[in-house]
């Protein structure tokens, strides 16, 4: 039995795509019959029959309700109201007459029908018609300038998408990892004022661990935890089926064209984020692709089908064991970690957050030490030959480039300060010094160059070339005095005693 994500693409590649029935059956790898049956078959549900008898008593009051079941499925489980407080808010604000018994029949009926309908609905859908209240999950990567150690570093945006008002939320993340992911849920479940009833995954390791022979996921402990404090539903894509959560990869792309260009400067990614979050909520201001409707309008509409969220958000880490080794040092989740408080061989409690991590004692009693995770490997240096080579002949164009926030200050107004000419001229001199020197060594060049107010090439060779010589002279290698007496300490008291009593050597 094929799943309806899978009849919808079926649908798509014949109607859209003018596939054929074989080129149908090799891409899903189905039965040539089933293709041909859900490609060009009719397979609309026959609609359903239902008889309705009079009900003088629970009728009037069936609406009201039904309101209020909808009501309870978006609040928390202890905050929903029983069959006999809906009984009692019945006697106190509508007057009603009948009896308990007659109320909890008709709860339990109205239940039973809106489950019904809902299944109706689900099962009969076309996946281009979300239910309000549905959102898609995935990341994407971009590119950023450290605005703390400078160079490029690899981010990672938490894209999430709403299908019905075409709405979307994104939240930036230093990884992909369990906690980076939970933690950037938690921060848009906050955003957006509410949690949605329904969030579609793709299988990413970040929470599943394991995919059962029939489809069922094995889920991360924290990622069940997670699911079960806010109350969703995770429905997770088949393998290789990124179509069947087609918005949201498609938001990936927007966010990053829209937002993420030209390469921003992030110092902060909360911060960075939640200006992010602004910019998004502005630009919904425009009509949906289809409907016509302001996205902004469909938007309002859509977060009435949100879940409440809890009065506190869910606290995103795992817990964790290690042994202090004879450096003081503990091993965790790839990384090395000095703890100058704990002895050699001492048991470690670590709580890890997506961002840090806390050690504790054995008992979790006592924090000991709290560490930055490191997130190492990610960062590379700009290559400012090929970048700024660019600008050569384009010296206008220098002052939009998209690597100019991460030129150090001073070759930036070096660059900057200059007339269209002299600007050509100092672009090409330093690239002719990034032959021999680094960044760095420029940057401090050209401070020098400042006090001399020499800034042609040949003065700055010279300076580098002074500077270079200045850093190397103390370390270099001492080949004269003899390997026995190259590390021994001297005493040199006599010669102070000597100098002391004036006398001459």
């Amino acid at each position: 039995m094929l799943r309806m994500a899978q009849i919808d693409y079926i649908k798509h590649l014949r109607d859209l795509e003018g596939a054929s029935i074989e080129e149908i059956r090799r891409t899903l790898g189905i039965d040539w019959r089933t293709a041909k049956k859900y490609a060009d078959g009719d397979i609309s549900p026959e609609p359903r029959k239902v008889q309705r008898r009079k009900r003088p008593v629970s009728g009037p009051i069936e609406q009201t309700i039904d309101a209020w079941i909808e009501e309870n499925e978006l609040m928390p489980r202890k905050q929903r109201m029983t069959a006999h407080r809906m009984y009692e808010r019945l006697k106190e604000e509508v007057g009603f007459t009948g009896a308990e018994s007659t109320v909890r029949r008709c709860v339990r009926l109205r239940r039973e029908a809106l489950k019904l309908r809902k299944n109706d609905q689900e099962s009969g859908y076309v996946r281009l018609e979300h239910t309000p209240g549905t959102a898609q999950v995935d990341f994407g990567q971009f590119d950023a300038i450290d605005g703390l150690a400078g160079g490029l570093k690899r981010q990672h945006c938490l894209v999430m998408s709403f299908p019905y008002s075409n709405a979307s939320f994104c939240w930036v993340t230093p990884a992909e990892n369990g906690e980076c992911l939970l933690h950037g849920l938690s921060r848009l479940f906050t955003m957006i004022g509410g949690v949605p009833q329904e969030i579609w995954f793709d299988n990413t390791s970040a929470i599943v661990t394991r995919i059962e022979k029939g489809g069922d996921r094995k889920l991360t402990e924290l990622f069940k935890a997670f699911r079960w404090y806010y109350r969703f539903k995770a429905v997770f894509c088949n393998r290789n089926a990124g179509h069947e959560k087609g918005s949201v990869e498609s938001k990936v792309g927007y966010s990053r064209r829209n937002f993420l260009t030209p390469v921003p400067v992030i110092s902060d990614v909360e911060s960075f984020s939640e200006n992010l979050a602004q910019q998004m909520l502005a630009d919904m201001d425009r009509k949906h692709y289809r409907k016509g409707d302001l996205i902004s309008d469909l938007w309002m509409e859509e977060k009435k089908h949100l879940l409440r969220l809890p009065e506190k958000s869910f606290e995103v880490c795992t817990t964790d064991t290690a042994t202090v080794n004879r450096y003081s040092e503990v091993q965790l989740r790839g990384e090395t970690y000095h703890i100058a408080q704990a002895a050699t061989g001492t048991m470690v409690f670590c709580k890890v957050y997506w961002d840090k991590i806390e050690i504790f004692d054995r008992y979790g009693e006592k924090m000991i030490a709290r560490c930055i995770r490191p997130y190492s490997g990610e960062s590379r240096e700009i290559d400012w030959r090929a970048e700024l080579a660019i600008f050569k002949n384009k010296p206008r164009a220098i002052e939009r480039a998209s690597y100019l926030k991460a030129l150090p200050e001073t070759v930036r107004g070096y660059l900057l300060s200059a007339d269209l000419r002299q600007r050509s001229e100092r672009v090409k001199t330093i690239l002719s010094l990034l032959d021999d020197y680094s960044m760095p060594q420029i940057e401090k060049v050209i401070e020098s160059a400042a006090l001399y107010g020499r800034y042609d090439l040949g003065s700055l060779r010279a300076l580098a070339s002074h500077q270079q010589l200045e850093e190397t002279s103390g370390r270099m290698k001492d080949i004269w005095t003899p390997e026995a007496m190259r590390y021994t300490e001297q005493d040199l008291t006599e010669y102070d005693m000597l100098a002391e009593a004036g006398v001459g050597v």
